[in-house]
């Protein structure tokens, strides 16, 4: 039997609603989770994602299209996507970015689970309560929980901390921290944030965590 709840955070999800209900985000998630080979494609989006104009879209696309001179279809379909969509005129891009990377992984592991995967949720043990996971999935009796971070840059030692606190309490839980940056980035701003820890100390914090970084997004990576 199990000694936690999952707690929803409603105020997080109510906020999420707007992004969910975007007809050119959807579309987004829909073509990249058909897609099956290279991170390329990821990289792609994640270029345009960080861009505020039509013209820098043109640039990044005569990039791509002749120094990254593969699946042209796919890229092309993604640009008119893209330019049609203009989220930069809608959207605090930061916050896009958060909710395109936590859905798109939320779509990948509906393809693979058919058991409720838990959005903006709390773990509740006895006085302890947790941050808010971005997803939580319960499989086998056993809790895997996921932190979405769009950029490494963006990561910082107190989320670190909170995943592993939970992992102390609960020691059978998976961690997984999901971030949309290669893993050479990531491992150099991980460095960054050992701040005074020993470094045999630090280096056991972070084997308790699983990276999925963009590399792994040649396929389901979850």
């Amino acid at each position: 039997m199990k000694s936690y709840i999952i707690k929803e955070n409603k105020n997080n999800l109510r906020s999420k609603k707007r992004f969910y209900k975007d007809k050119y985000l959807l579309e987004l998630i829909n073509i990249i989770t058909k897609y099956k080979g290279t991170f390329k494609i990821h990289n792609f989006v994640r270029d345009l994602l960080y861009v505020k104009s039509l013209e820098e879209y043109d640039a990044i696309l005569t990039k791509y299209l002749i120094i990254h001179n593969e699946h042209p279809t796919i890229i092309l379909q993604i640009y008119g996507l893209f330019t049609n969509w203009s989220p930069f005129e809608t959207y605090n891009m930061g916050q896009l970015k958060g909710n395109y990377l936590e859905l798109l992984s939320y779509s990948y592991m509906r393809q693979k689970y058919s058991q409720k995967i838990y959005e903006e949720s709390n773990i509740i043990l006895d006085n302890y309560q947790s941050h808010t996971w971005d997803l939580i999935l319960e499989l086998n009796e056993k809790l895997y929980l996921y932190e979405c971070k769009f950029s490494a840059k963006i990561l910082k030692r107190k989320h670190i901390d909170q995943m592993t606190g939970l992992k102390n309490r609960i020691p059978t839980s998976s961690l997984f921290l999901v971030i949309y940056d290669t893993n050479e980035i990531i491992k150099f701003n991980l460095k960054q944030l050992r701040k005074n820890t020993g470094k045999d100390k630090y280096d056991k914090i972070i084997h308790q965590i699983n990276f999925i970084t963009i590399e792994n997004f040649t396929s389901n990576p979850f």
